[in-house]
């Protein structure tokens, strides 16, 4: 186990100190009790066994407690006391599994948040180079395994614990035959080193494929439109097949060399107490109550001691998961390349101030050059031009999910670096080209986001986005589930009821990227009456390749290749007769 693997472990450890001291002491208290119940048996016997001299380290500790109170010492009083012995031991196991299990889980709750907490709040740029399925796997399967390798690993140290106890009994019973037993247990472990270091490989292997079958499954679900309209879904069934096939037998690799582990084990145990047996009798000459309180000793840590090396062998497997949440969670920290501002926005009075902005991906290839942009408050800008051309990576600037190379977005004068990102972000709304909804009624989707927001309000968004007339024609009206994705609704209706999203924020600037390129003409005019009523008092930038939604655009600029290469209203950009007028030409076939 590499120190990273510690450190998380060790992490979640501090910050559950109380839960781990409470489960050592339970686990203590336990093993005494265990020890104390079977090592009553030695004097019962003796005192069933006539021939025997009540005499001992046992017959003194039980003279003791008798006598401290005020009992005699008869078969039913030692009988009663093993019972009593046994019911305390009961209980302490009972509420030792309790803890254990809440360690747990609670374990694999903090680690789901944690690198759910991680993901969410990583730049964006993060997602273009991970894939979705490798999250999920992350955050369900690998997450519940690292759980069970904490748990496993408490539980390692609870069992040597009791295996503690069960050594000083063995020891006041007969040391030699302690030894011999401890030797050889200790050889048959050393022996399993090779089937330890395979359950090593074999627990990676099992993580990738986990990672290699959830990819699968989410891209394939998320492409189904794509997979019917193709007929493929044979070639993604027999597809599934091989990857599902790989899945099982890695794990069926994992699980067959545990399997090994434990008969070899298992083997070496039984020969083990049949030598410890011949010995005691043959040799040491035992009696029959200590021979029978030792081997009953023996087969009672047996399963401890076997439970060691099955730890060994789920430890080693689940390390890998550990490894990949830790992975996980590095490889998000380095993606954020954000830094979040402190000061809050609130309002702004003049305007936003695109100022030499220049941005790439990867330098030198400039995806923007040059950009200067001036958009006064309360008016509207539309950008149009060709497929490529920097229209959206604008917005995204904008909305800060990058940071510019070189130059500036002003707002009011100040940089958009120094607001809080949250509080910035919470002022926008956004309308995309795909539109995603949720598997919820019409009204959550609308107040995503939102606490508290009333009836009315959500009411009024949707009449101004023209999507009141269709809701209250769905089935539950507001209350109405939308299915996956928002497969209920048309394309137009989709996009009214993200536009409808976006009001109800009251959002200081709306930017519609492309919101309207795949809407029927019917929809189209009523995004652009909704438009109409939002320009007074909102500031909108509208990214457009139909330009017949932004004729009325205050300003209008036309980009190519990165660089703005037009601007001016719709009226001056026709009369000029450049880009944008072949645009409108191309279009209204002129």
């Amino acid at each position: 186990m590499r120190f990273s693997d510690l450190k998380l472990f060790g992490g979640y450890l501090r910050h559950n100190i109380n839960k781990i001291s409470i489960l050592v002491a339970l686990t203590f208290s336990y093993a005494i009790f265990e020890g104390a119940s079977i090592g009553a048996l030695l004097p019962l016997l003796q005192f069933v066994d006539s021939s025997n001299s009540l005499e001992g380290q046992y017959w003194d500790i039980l003279k003791f407690v008798y006598n401290s109170f005020g009992l005699q010492m008869t078969f039913l009083t030692l009988l009663l006391g093993v019972l009593l012995l046994f019911i305390v031991r009961q209980i302490l196991g009972y509420l030792r599994s309790s803890y254990k299990l809440k360690i747990r889980f609670d374990f694999v709750t903090r680690l789901r948040d944690e690198v759910f907490n991680n993901v969410i709040n990583t730049d964006l740029n993060y997602f273009n180079n991970k894939k979705t399925g490798n999250l999920v796997n992350t955050l369900t399967i690998e997450a519940d395994k690292s759980g069970s390798g904490l748990f496993v690993a408490i539980e390692s140290l609870n069992v040597l614990l009791i295996i503690a106890v069960y050594m000083v009994l063995l020891l006041s019973i007969s040391w030699q035959m302690t030894i011999v037993a401890v030797i050889i247990v200790v050889m048959a472990s050393m022996a399993m080193s090779y089937n330890l270091k395979k359950s090593k490989k074999y627990g990676v292997e099992v993580v990738d494929s986990n990672n290699e079958l959830n990819n699968f499954i989410v891209e394939i679900l998320s492409a189904i439109r794509l997979v019917k309209t193709t007929a493929t879904e044979e070639n993604e069934a027999k597809q599934l097949h091989r990857i599902a096939s790989n899945n099982s037998n890695a794990n069926y690799r994992f699980g067959i060399n545990g399997v090994g582990i434990v008969t070899i084990f298992e083997g070496i145990l039984f020969v083990t107490i049949l030598f410890i047996f011949y010995i005691s009798i043959e040799v040491l000459n035992m009696t029959i109550a200590s021979l029978a309180v030792f081997m009953l000793i023996m087969v009672r840590m047996a399963p401890f001691a076997q439970s060691i090396n099955n730890y060994r062998h789920e430890l080693s497997g689940h390390i890998a998961s550990l490894r990949n949440i830790s992975e996980i969670n590095h490889e998000t920290k380095y993606w954020r390349k954000i830094v979040n501002g402190s000061k809050p926005f609130e309002n702004f009075e003049n305007n936003i101030e695109v100022k030499n902005v220049d941005f790439f991906y990867n330098p030198p290839d400039y995806v923007l050059k040059g950009i200067n942009i001036s958009i006064p408050k309360g008016k509207m800008l539309a950008i149009v031009g060709s497929s490529g051309s920097g229209k959206s990576t604008l917005m995204d600037l904008l909305l800060r999910f990058y940071d510019v190379s070189s130059g500036s977005i002003l707002i009011d004068g100040v940089d958009i670096k120094e607001f809080d990102i949250n509080s910035f972000r919470r002022s926008i709304g956004l309308v995309s080209q795909d539109v995603f909804l949720f598997n919820d009624t019409v009204a959550a989707n609308i107040a995503y986001g939102l606490d508290n927001l009333s009836e009315e309000q959500i009411i009024e968004a949707a009449n101004i986005s023209h999507a009141h007339e269709f809701i209250v024609a769905l089935p539950e009206k507001y209350n109405t589930i939308l299915g996956d994705r928002g497969v209920k609704l048309s394309g137009g209706q989709r996009q009214r009821l993200a536009l409808a999203r976006a009001i109800v924020r009251k959002p200081l600037i709306l930017i519609l990227d492309e919101a309207t390129s795949a809407l029927d003409t019917e929809s189209e005019r009523l995004i652009q009456d909704s438009l109409s009523k939002l320009s007074s008092n909102h500031t909108i930038i509208a990214i457009a390749h139909r330009l017949s939604t932004i004729e009325h655009a205050d300003k209008i600029i036309v980009m190519e290749d990165g660089v703005v290469v037009e601007e001016g209203n719709h009226h001056e950009l026709i009369v000029k007769g450049g880009h944008y007028s072949k645009y409108h030409n191309l279009q209204f076939n002129k």
